[in-house]
């Protein structure tokens, strides 16, 4: 069983202690942060990931994923809630941009989720073997820290007002380290 260990001072974190290989995508966010405008948008997302993205909780062994939210891909209104009030950018067409973009994101979100519950219930019925297991985790980690970056990149205003009011739908991409990039 992998273990880890935050060892924190005065509610910051100092250090983050793991018996893993691999380095770790750690999201910490605190229930207080959905009143915080500054920090609204990441809560937001990791709320979103908890709810769509496939993750399981830690200290609640045998989660079903019974309370995860099933249905048809579509435009959530949750969706809005990752970006933030105070990163939204100035003009009309950047607005609009920005709104694209975080359905995008949430549609990306909920695919991965999905694919996510696939493989750990393949695991879960031993119909793959550990290393394949092992290639796919690694992925998978890939495809959330990704997730994370663009929530990142879509609170940033000035990408939206700065002449690039390109969606993600129409022409950037998720690169492979996690940025948006222009043409496919």
């Amino acid at each position: 069983m992998a273990t880890l260990i935050i060892e924190m001072d005065g509610g910051l974190v100092n250090e983050v202690y793991s018996t893993l290989l691999e380095p770790l995508n750690i999201q910490v966010y605190d229930t207080d942060d959905r009143r915080d405008p500054e920090h609204a948008y990441l809560y937001a997302a990791s709320i979103y990931a908890l709810q769509f993205g496939g993750m399981r909780p830690q200290f609640r062994r045998g989660h079903d994923y019974s309370d995860r939210i099933w249905g048809a891909l579509e435009r959530r209104p949750e969706s809005a809630a990752l970006v933030s009030d105070l990163r939204r950018a100035a003009s009309q067409a950047g607005i609009q941009a920005q709104a694209q973009d975080a359905a995008f994101l949430a549609g990306y979100l909920e695919a991965f989720g999905e694919f996510k519950e696939f493989v750990d219930y393949l695991s879960a019925e031993k119909k793959v073997n550990a290393e394949f297991r092992q290639q796919i985790d690694r992925l998978l980690d890939r495809q959330m820290e990704k997730y994370f970056t663009f929530a990142e990149q879509i609170n940033t205003p000035e990408r939206y007002d700065g002449g690039h009011d390109e969606t993600a739908i129409s022409g950037r991409t998720l690169d492979c380290e996690g940025g948006a990039k222009d043409g496919v």
